[in-house]
């Protein structure tokens, strides 16, 4: 394996671990803002109710 060829593999390398973070960290926000979203419903409802 070349010099070129190692610091290729090594780019592609750090390329797909940075893709995959994001896409992990993307789809946990996703999750926590629909969790969010449920619960300021259920709060909303509730003060609706007790007026």
């Amino acid at each position: 394996m070349t010099h070129q060829e190692y610091v290729l593999a090594a780019y592609m390398v750090a390329f797909s671990v940075m893709i995959v973070i994001s896409v992990t960290t993307w789809f946990h926000g996703r999750i926590y803002r629909r969790q969010v979203e449920a619960v300021a419903k259920i709060k909303h409802r509730a003060r609706r109710e007790v007026r």
